[in-house]
């Protein structure tokens, strides 16, 4: 699942998109979701959902295998990486500061050389591969997000 604004360059669509292609080799059933504001490119196989209330972007974020942040920079913290997790959705995020300090320097989500789409498809190729690593990751972002709560 990838999150944001697509047609901004800084969120890193091009780099999902072209690691969605790397990632069906190995998983051919992939259903990739792509949930955001913007006109939808045509012919790449990927699902567009356009914008999302809260509660059903939260609802999709539960029910990911992955949520994928691929940003190229500009990123001063990284909220939607804290939703992510909150929902439970295992991360793989470009290694951004901003990112590696919300998780944890990859102890809560996976990190992946920033621009890098066949790192980036190394990566989630890896955590779609091995169920427990995955359920671990969702563990470890829970735990990890509930230090960003309003109330921490």
């Amino acid at each position: 699942m990838f999150l944001g604004r697509f047609d901004e360059p800084r969120k890193g669509f091009e780099h999902f998109a072209a690691a969605i292609d790397q990632v069906r080799h190995e998983f051919p059933r992939l259903d990739p979701v792509v949930v955001g504001p913007g006109v939808p490119p045509h012919g790449t196989g990927l699902r567009f959902t356009g914008p999302l209330p809260d509660a059903e972007r939260d609802k999709m974020l539960g029910r990911a295998d992955v949520y994928v942040a691929p940003n190229t920079g500009g990123e001063s913290f990284g909220i939607i990486l804290i939703e992510a997790m909150s929902a439970g959705a295992p991360v793989v995020a470009s290694d951004l500061e901003a990112f590696a300090r919300v998780l944890d320097d990859g102890r809560c989500g996976v990190l992946f050389d920033t621009g890098d789409a066949a790192a980036l498809a190394h990566a989630v190729t890896g955590v779609l591969a091995d169920r427990g690593a995955r359920d671990a990751l969702s563990r470890a972002g829970r735990e990890r997000a509930r230090l960003y709560d309003w109330s921490a």
